[in-house]
This record gives C-alpha cells, structure tokens and sequence, in this order.
C-alpha cells in the first residue's frame, strides 16, 4: 500500500464475540478511515481481532467451529445467537482454507484404479490397496491447515 494517506475521520463497527457464560458480548470500535493520495481510495484500517468484512471476531469464529464438532449448525447458531448462515459461511471458510490447496510437494505417484459394478451403479474409482500412495490420497482428504 501506499505511504501517502489522509486520514478521513472514523466509522463506530460492532463486533460479535465469544459470549460470557450465557450472555451476548459485542464490541464496538471506532475504526479510523484513510484515503489514499494516489487513487483517492477510501478504506477502513485492518483490525488486529477481527478478519476484513466480517462482524465477529477471529475468537468467535474458533469457537463456532469448536462447538461445530459437536453440535448441528442450527444448534450452534441458537446457542451463540446468530443466523444460520454465519455459522454455514464460518465452516465454508474453514474447509476452504483447509482443503483448498492440498500440499503435493512429496507426492510421487497416485495410482488409481476403477472397478465396474454394473448395471445402473457404474465405476467406482479408487486408489490401488498395493500401492503405498493410498496413504497420500487419504492423508490429502484429512490434512489439517500448518
């Protein structure tokens, strides 16, 4: 980014956080909005807490995804008071960042085979039980982000 900014006032943001016992906890900030002196752009500045456009903090988000390995997201959404759809788009974050680009660096070989089943079933491609590259392709569905 560009050194050269104006400053151009504040904008007050409301975040969502991780509740205490069973209450509801927001935080608002007042959020410094700068200009750039080069393509007169408008921004708000990054907020340490909380990731670019999202309502809720970093924290709240870990936690909707701890209570999601236990529970539906109806009932995560009910719990934390929120939408349905925030803790859907939580996951889908998540997944995203998790599986999007599988590190395939020591990846040598995958061997695959496909089976006719017949009839209406049709094929069914898996990896080779010989091949020891079975364990790459299971390693590449279960890995965590580093």
């Amino acid at each position: 980014g560009s050194e050269k900014i104006i400053k151009r006032g504040v904008t007050k943001r409301t975040f969502k956080a991780t509740p205490v016992g069973n209450r509801t906890v927001l935080i608002e900030v007042l959020v410094q909005r700068v200009q750039c002196s080069e393509c007169a752009s408008i921004r708000q500045v990054d907020i340490p807490f909380a990731s670019p456009g999202h309502s809720y903090t970093k924290r709240f988000e870990r936690y909707a995804l701890g209570l999601s390995r236990h529970m539906t997201i109806q009932a995560v959404a009910n719990h934390l008071g929120v939408g349905w759809d925030m803790i859907k788009d939580i996951q889908a974050r998540y997944l995203q960042h998790c599986f999007d680009k599988p590190k395939l660096c020591n990846l040598k070989r995958i061997a695959i085979d496909e089976t006719y089943l017949g009839g209406r079933s049709g094929y069914l491609t898996i990896p080779r039980p010989d091949s020891a590259t079975a364990t790459a392709i299971v390693s590449l569905c279960t890995s965590r982000p580093t």
